[in-house]
Formats: structure tokens, sequence, C-alpha cells
């Protein structure tokens, strides 16, 4: 339990600055937000709990999928707080042995990838983003090999 505070403390903290820090006016520009890099007592909690993800659901023939979902900041030309992380979390998904979804080249190749947020403003994605990642998600699924759920049990 005392991981499990841990992680929703930092993830809280990392959620409430970075809100600060957008409604202060501090996301854009030269002088923007620092990148946030995970330590390494993060990383390898990290790592736990994906770990433990996976070794809890393989039992009863469940498979868990790590899905990298793409942030506005990364395509708005502003410092993206959280462009440390995306390769570590995709490093340690692998070091689990979990599938991995990125939809970050998928967003890329389009032709305006903020289109994909409403009136390209920084926020969830809109109809036409959700729309992109569901198809996504839906082709990478259906293209995972079938596990034999006896020789798991």
């Amino acid at each position: 339990h005392r991981q499990q505070n841990r992680l929703r403390a930092t993830l809280g903290d990392f959620a409430r600055l970075s809100t600060l820090r957008q409604q202060l006016g501090l996301v854009g520009g030269s002088n923007a937000v620092e990148v946030v890099r995970p330590d390494e007592e993060t990383i390898n909690l990290f790592r736990e709990v994906l770990r433990q993800a996976r070794m809890r659901v393989e039992p009863w023939g469940g498979r868990v999928v790590f899905v990298y979902l793409p942030g506005w900041a990364r395509y708005a030309g502003y410092a993206d707080p959280s462009a440390g992380t995306r390769d570590v979390a995709l490093d340690i998904a692998r070091q689990v042995g979990m599938p991995i979804v990125d939809l970050e080249p998928v967003f890329r190749r389009a032709d305006n990838p903020l289109s994909f947020f409403p009136f390209e403003r920084s926020g969830h994605y809109n109809e036409m983003g959700h729309r992109l990642v569901a198809e996504t998600l839906i082709n990478a699924l259906a293209e995972l090999p079938v596990r034999n759920t006896a020789s798991s049990r």
C-alpha cells in the first residue's frame, strides 16, 4: 500500500502542478515548463506496477496492453513536461513483456495532429481524435496473437 500511495501522490502532484502552470500561463514560449524526467525510484515503482498488473491478469487468460496516448503539447510547439517519459514508459512496458500500442507515430503521420484536439487547443481528444484512437486500438488488438489460455493457467 505504501508504494500505491506514493504513486498516487506523485501523479496527483504532477497533475496539480501542470494545471497550475497552465493557469499561470507558464506553458509555452522559450521559458516553458521544465521537462519532467522520472527518477530511478519512480521508474522502479512503475515497472513493478506493470509487472504486477501483468501477473494478475495472465492466470485467468487475460492480457494487459500498454497504450501510449500522446498529449497536445507534443504537436503544438510548446514544451511538453512529459517529453522525457514516453521512451522510458515504452522501454519499461517492453521489459515487462507487455504488448504496446503507441499512438504517437499514428498522430504524427496525420497532416495536422492538432486537429485531434478540440479547436486545436490543449485538452482531451475531440471526436476525430477518439475515433483515431479507437480504430487504431481495434486494429492493433485484432493483430495480437491468440494466447493458449489452457497453458497459462
